[in-house]
């Protein structure tokens, strides 16, 4: 089975949905990392803040630490179409580079930005990925949330999960993390927080909230695998006050 995450920026996947990369690592999967924006943040050299682009030492660094953070999870990492030195649009050529990555891959289930995140590259992303994955693959599709200076304050879970176990693994692979606005010390306490406050309303230490996007198809039962998968680390949006989900009345 095949797991594949695409993420805008360098830290976007670890961040946002590192403890379900952890759970599924445990399950078996094979996981696939897919970074389509990349962004390079300002790089400060000789105290002057610099074009990361153009400096090939910072790329370099930058590309080590994309692959060491997502080694942790035992991931296979992939920067697709190089860097965009502009935020992503998800232009032609940007959807056939990613239609080619994911069919090479041809993942059984997929995670992805959510469509009505407050970050525009995250949005691009999330629409190309839809995309590419509707059209090219017959696999469930779900959507991770952003931290809470993005989607977190207006993202309503379909389910959540528990990730306590995975936090450790998490935690070390932010911590690989050292660039401008993307420090592993901040990273990790974010998270921290933020999974904290979606194990309270799930009723775990810690935990990571999804939505829902694409079922399986008809002809593959059209029934999701992360309820089974996960068991009890389960639990649908709303927890046990809300069983029908907040969402539906609103």
């Amino acid at each position: 089975m095949k797991a594949v995450f695409i993420g805008a920026h360098n830290d976007d996947i670890e961040y946002c949905a590192g403890g379900m990369a952890y759970h599924l690592k445990q399950a078996g999967f094979a996981l696939y990392f897919l970074k389509v924006a990349c962004k390079r943040r300002v790089y400060k050299k000789h105290g002057r803040a610099t074009d990361a682009f153009s400096d090939p030492a910072a790329c370099a660094e930058y590309d080590r630490q994309d692959m060491a953070a997502a080694q942790v999870f035992g991931a296979h990492c992939s920067i697709v179409g190089g860097y965009a030195n502009d935020y992503y649009t998800g232009t032609n050529k940007d959807m056939l580079l990613l239609r080619d990555a994911v069919e090479e891959i041809m993942p059984d289930m997929a995670f992805i930005h959510w469509m009505k995140d407050s970050h525009w590259d995250h949005v691009a992303a999330s629409r190309a990925a839809f995309q590419v994955l509707c059209e090219h693959t017959s696999c469930e599709v779900h959507a991770f949330e952003a931290g809470p200076w993005q989607s977190m304050n207006h993202f309503i879970p379909d389910f959540l999960i528990n990730i306590t176990e995975a936090m450790p693994t998490i935690e070390k692979s932010l911590a690989v993390f050292d660039q401008p606005l993307a420090c592993g010390a901040a990273l990790v306490q974010e998270k921290q927080v933020a999974a904290q406050y979606r194990g309270y309303m799930a009723g775990f230490p810690y935990a990571e909230a999804y939505k829902i996007l694409r079922f399986p198809p008809q002809r593959l039962g059209n029934e999701l695998m992360l309820p089974k998968l996960l068991g009890q680390g389960y639990r649908w949006g709303g927890g046990d006050q809300y069983p029908f989900g907040l969402n539906y009345y609103l």
